[in-house]
């Protein structure tokens, strides 16, 4: 597959999540970061959205990379719901670390 496909594929798959869960729901845009892939942010409720970062290779020669992300928070406020969250995940205790993951 070339470049060009990739970048076709990535186009087409960010046009079939917004018309999927919705403009409100779903943003799509070029990543900053100069590897000329694409980005796609997915609100999930309650202060979080899955971000899904297709990079230039993608879908040919290289994975996609998802995050789910703390929106509208301090640093801190996420620290303290990634610590709730890894809890409930593994029914109590401390959380373990990558237990929840957030980005900051």
């Amino acid at each position: 597959m070339s470049d060009a496909d990739d970048a076709r594929s990535r186009s087409d798959e960010c046009e079939a999540l917004v018309a999927i869960y919705g403009e409100e729901r779903c943003v799509t845009y070029d990543a900053n970061d100069g590897t000329g892939g694409k980005v796609v942010e997915l609100a999930i409720g309650d202060g979080w959205k899955l971000e899904v970062r297709m990079p230039r290779g993608y879908p040919s020669r290289e994975a996609p990379r998802a995050d789910v992300v703390a929106r509208d928070r301090t640093p801190l406020e996420a620290r303290a719901v990634e610590s709730r969250a890894g809890r409930r995940l593994r029914g109590g205790g401390a959380a373990e670390e990558g237990a929840a993951r957030v980005s900051h």
